[in-house]
């Protein structure tokens, strides 16, 4: 039993270890300009382009599909790069899905899902890293202590802005609260954007977060433990939008069913994903080809094969001026095809002395081995609160109009606020 404990010790750190061989290397300036998708302004800054000049600061002003707020339902405008009107709690629950079944795991596909939401309280339990880890065996505690080494006290003692199983917020919109779901990159974890998640909660929105199971850096799970899987490499290219479809599903089946928490809780007409890197490339999967997203905001994303010449979703597309952990011209081409795209609402950022993992919580959860100069937390790029300030202030305010058709969030999406820090280019309705 102790030598399969050790065995077991050695596989997290060699999964931890994965992570950085797969994504390969040190960060190194990329030599590809990043073109502007306004071909009067090639330097990429400030360009946005808005088809109605008139309709950008209304309050009274929401869009008219059916799948967007009404205008009586309008809440209350808080400027998308502060703090939300809402407290935001957070709760992990664990899905199965019955009909993916693993001969070798001898068990279906488990999904633990981390869910931000807003709420009433101020008060209570304040969300930590143990907590969103969850009850561990020892031997796998012990294995994340060999990891962390001194930064081990400093993760197992991290608080987030989230109250830990606080009451959902009766102060919803008539409709119930629009979701948002968030997929982690390849050997990462589902709260590696909590700054993120927590933010968007915090401005009304429920997000859901999964552990893509084989394809995180471990997925813990009561009565369980499943470590990253390396052949999940490319079967998730497969899985992860079935993950997608499974969990919107049973959210469905949750707003349903008057015995659940979330009855009446979740709109789920308005449904947005956003990801990084691997996660960043599952939004792209369901903004192509699902038609129940109506907005996706891929961070950093791979992309493999082309976009459908219909694809019109409304997308923000986030890319680091640094990041050589994609492989060869993968952002150059990405970019490419999203400027060939015929969307009518469309949002470029690309962080600038920013690295792969810049719009991430990276800094504060990786272990020390995995700190390398390519993911920024040494100073030499850009300030890992910085990014997350730049990511949280616009993915919110894209969600905003693009979910919500909440045109008072234009005027947010119109400008480049931190000019210094990132090139932006923006095509509005």
């Amino acid at each position: 039993m102790r030598q399969l404990r050790w065995i077991g010790i050695v596989a997290i750190l060699i999964s931890l270890s994965v992570f950085v061989a797969a994504c390969g290397g040190d960060d190194d300036d990329d030599d590809d300009d990043v073109t502007s998708s306004d071909d009067d302004d090639s330097d990429g800054d400030d360009d946005v382009a808005d088809d109605d000049d008139d309709d950008t600061s209304s309050d009274d002003d929401t869009a008219g599909d059916d799948d967007t707020a009404s205008d009586d339902d309008v809440a209350p405008f808080v400027e998308p790069d502060e703090r939300g009107p809402y407290e935001v709690g957070v709760r992990t629950i664990y899905l199965t899905d019955e009909s993916r079944y693993y001969e070798d795991d001898e068990r279906s596909r488990v999904l633990p899902l981390e869910i931000w939401y807003p709420t009433d309280e101020d008060d209570g339990q304040i969300n930590t890293a143990p907590d969103m880890v969850g009850d561990l065996p020892d031997w796998a505690l012990t294995a994340l202590e060999l990891a962390y080494q001194d930064r081990f006290d400093d993760l197992w003692s991290l608080e987030t802005s989230a109250w830990r199983d606080a009451e959902i917020s009766e102060d919803q919109p008539a409709d119930g609260f629009p979701v948002i779901l968030f997929s982690h990159g390849l050997t990462a974890i589902r709260f590696q954007n909590y700054t993120l998640c927590e933010h968007l909660a915090s401005h009304g929105f429920v997000v859901v977060a999964p552990d893509h199971y084989g394809n995180a850096i471990f997925t813990n799970f009561p009565g369980g433990f499943k470590f990253f899987d390396a052949l999940s490499f490319a079967t998730s290219y497969i899985d992860r939008p079935k993950d997608v479809d499974f969990i919107r599903e049973r959210l469905i089946d949750f707003d349903d069913d008057a015995s659940s928490d979330w009855y009446g809780k979740l709109n789920m007409e308005i449904f947005g994903v956003t990801g990084h890197s691997y996660g960043g490339m599952t939004s792209l999967q369901i903004g192509a080809y699902r038609d129940y997203a109506q907005a996706i905001a891929p961070l950093t994303p791979g992309w493999i094969g082309p976009l459908p010449e219909d694809f019109r979703t409304p997308t923000l597309l986030l890319q680091s001026d640094n990041d050589s952990i994609l492989p060869g011209n993968m952002n150059t081409t990405i970019k490419e095809k999203f400027d060939e795209s015929t969307m009518d609402f469309k949002v470029y950022i690309q962080l600038q002395n920013a690295g792969h993992y810049a719009p991430s919580d990276a800094c504060a959860l990786f272990p020390p081995f995995m700190l390398t100069p390519s993911v920024g937390c040494d100073g030499s790029q850009i300030d890992p609160a910085l990014s997350n300030a730049i990511v949280s202030a616009y993915v919110t305010a894209f969600f905003k109009s693009a979910l919500l058709g909440d045109t008072r969030y234009d005027d947010y999406l119109g400008a480049n606020h931190y000019p210094d820090d990132m090139e932006y280019s923006a095509t509005l309705p």
